[in-house]
């Protein structure tokens, strides 16, 4: 479907003429207005209760009140009328007609409170619903992760490097065995990288303000990553570029996977030297364009390898590093280097011509860049878990990355993927009976939240195994079912063991042996959401959370509450807050119900004993009116 323009969209540049194939409710923005408008608001808890309560209360009321009438008027022998306005004085005064406005300034108060988190609620009645929450979907990047790339590792064609450090503040350095590398290493290292920071369009500005540093990407997050490791490994980048100056560029593009920079190297004696090409892309897309890879990581063979100096190109060996990164989530790019052909123009470069050329690049090295889970996040998760609350990870990513960061995270469970392509396989009934045991669903589309969503308000039926295969397959599930929907030990945990910050990868989970009775039954749920596709999932769930940040005004709209900071920290935050909120309203409601059933029942029992009622109904209206 890429010849096709979508309506609601905008065109940033450039001129076509198209057929229109689709109008109204069968355009994709039409078929999601249909679906937004066939999902039923879901009522709070608060309103459920208020009106359960409310109905006992008129039942009890009722009941006493014509109690109180028939007492009256056959036993103490009281007119028709005086024993009517008893009747009514005592209904007036059992009810608590003040309780609705206490309920509305509680709220209102804790509304405040919640901005004050960054928590902004449209609805006033979920302030209560977060107290009652019990299962928290969540997306996982910039939600759960900082959504702030970082390159964790380095594989040349000798050995795997580890870069420490988190985000983009380059506080860290490169290991080797875990041990810092001598000068001439740092200095092989440097060279390495110098490709991914010179094949590079973005930048990473520092800034100092009363005595604070602050480092602000500009660009896109991996590229900024880039940079940020050619620091770390001390790279000096304003002044690379300067000294090797780009004199032409194939911008980077979805269809062809890379990216590619020409730049003008010096001779020894000062003049104009070598016009040397680096890509760097997709693993899979450059090695066919490679002729070789570097003899060694001596400093050397790094800087002055040709061609001719190349040893030949190992792919399975880096095939198996590209797999063995991969299957620790990692997002992994190849970074190459090449000369430029006698006659070839470098400021004609194109990706056609760069694909057609014999292969003549030489392939450097392979760097794992990994999305970090937000400090926060870690230690929300905790105290979710601790007030009873289940988190799950809904993502677009692969299943293993999706699962790398869940255990990073703590949300990992007994380590089950659901990808969403499986989720498309299952019936309801299926879905509803698997959904609970999973707290990681990967390649899972706005189709599959608002399937999860209703799984789970709707509570488990299945009782079946688990379907689906291997989750690094996004294939449909088999007919036989396997016993475990856990990856492989080497793909789940991963074997070179990259870490981000103090948090390992490799983190063995318990397997937990859940018993039929300890199933869980109807949910309460939350579930984030940013796009537009995800406005149906928002609307349907008890409580819709869109990114305040990043969020389409169509998520904002179907919300019930919004992130001003797009942190999942702030949703915990908010839940304590609901839960305060729904502790207030119970004193309320104990204060006030035994003060307006005073005045009725006493009434009612004066009149079932014997005695002389002890309130008139003026003196019982007037109590009601207030002082």
């Amino acid at each position: 479907r890429k010849c096709m323009a979508f309506s609601a969209t905008t065109v940033s540049a450039g001129q076509g003429l198209g057929v229109v194939v689709a109008t109204g409710d069968n355009a994709e923005i039409g078929k999601i207005n249909k679906l937004v408008s066939e999902v039923k608001n879901v009522k709070t808890n608060l309103i459920i209760q208020m009106e359960v309560l409310g109905q006992w209360l008129a039942t009890i009321v009722v009941l006493i009140a014509i109690g109180a009438f028939l007492l009256a008027f056959f036993r103490a022998h009281e007119p028709f009328q005086h024993a009517f306005e008893s009747a009514v004085s005592i209904a007036v005064a059992m009810i608590p007609e003040g309780l609705p406005a206490l309920v509305t300034i509680v709220l209102a108060l804790g509304t405040k409170k919640m901005a004050d988190y960054n928590a902004i609620i449209r609805q006033l009645p979920c302030v209560e619903t977060l107290g009652s929450l019990t299962v928290i979907c969540s997306d996982k990047t910039g939600t759960l992760t900082k959504n702030e790339m970082t390159v964790v590792a380095v594989q040349s064609a000798a050995m795997l490097y580890k870069v420490t450090g988190v985000g983009y503040e380059p506080k860290g350095h490169v290991t080797r065995n875990g041990a810092e590398l001598a000068v001439d290493e740092s200095a092989a290292i440097q060279a390495l990288l110098e490709g991914a920071v010179l094949c590079n369009d973005s930048s990473l500005n520092h800034d100092v303000a009363n005595g604070r540093e602050t480092w602000t990407p500009n660009g896109a997050p991996t590229e900024v990553a880039l940079i940020t490791a050619g620091l770390k490994a001390g790279l000096k980048v304003d002044q690379l570029k300067k000294v090797k100056p780009r004199i032409g560029a194939v911008p980077f593009e979805s269809e062809h996977k890379f990216m590619a920079t020409v730049h003008q190297f010096s001779s020894p004696d000062g003049g104009p030297g070598k016009q040397i090409l680096y890509v760097k892309g997709a693993p899979d897309r450059l090695m066919p364009m490679c002729a070789g890879q570097l003899r060694s990581d001596s400093l050397n063979d790094v800087i002055n390898s040709s061609v001719s100096d190349l040893a030949p190109l190992d792919l399975e060996y880096w095939k198996k590093a590209q797999e063995e990164l991969s299957s620790q989530g990692l997002r992994v790019l190849a970074v190459c280097r090449g000369e430029l052909l006698p006659g070839e123009d470098p400021t004609g470069l194109s990706p056609t011509a760069l694909l057609k050329r014999q292969p003549a690049l030489a392939l450097v090295a392979l760097i794992a860049i990994l999305d970090p889970p937000r400090d926060e996040a870690i230690e929300a998760v905790k105290v979710a878990h601790d007030a009873g609350i289940t988190v799950k990870m809904i993502t677009g990513d692969h299943a293993l990355t999706g699962l790398a960061i869940g255990k990073m995270l703590g949300i990992a469970g007994n380590g089950s993927v659901i990808s969403g392509p499986e989720i498309d396989a299952m019936g309801d009934v299926q879905l509803r009976g698997v959904v609970n045991d999973c707290n990681v669903f990967a390649r899972a589309s706005p189709e599959n939240k608002l399937r999860i969503v209703r799984a789970l308000q709707t509570g488990p039926e299945y009782q079946g195994a688990m379907d689906g295969d291997d989750p690094d397959d996004d294939g449909p599930p088999p007919s036989k079912q396997p016993d475990s929907h856990t990856p492989s030990s080497s793909a789940a945990n991963g074997t070179n063991g990259i870490s981000s910050g103090s948090v390992e990868v490799t983190i063995d989970i318990e397997d937990k042996d859940d018993t039929e009775d300890d199933r869980p039954g109807r949910q309460v749920v939350a579930m984030t959401g940013d796009g537009v596709n995800d406005a149906p999932a928002l609307k349907a769930a008890d409580i819709g959370v869109a990114m305040g940040i990043t969020g389409t005004d169509v998520s904002k709209e179907a919300a019930k509450m919004v992130l001003a900071d797009d942190n999942f920290a702030t949703i915990v935050a908010a839940v304590k807050e609901g839960r305060r909120v729904w502790d207030n309203l119970r004193k309320i409601l104990l204060f006030n119900l035994p003060v307006n059933f005073a005045q009725g029942t006493s009434i009612f029992w004066a009149y079932v004993i014997g005695f002389q009622a002890p309130l008139t109904a003026i003196q019982v209206s007037r109590a009601g009116c207030g002082p």
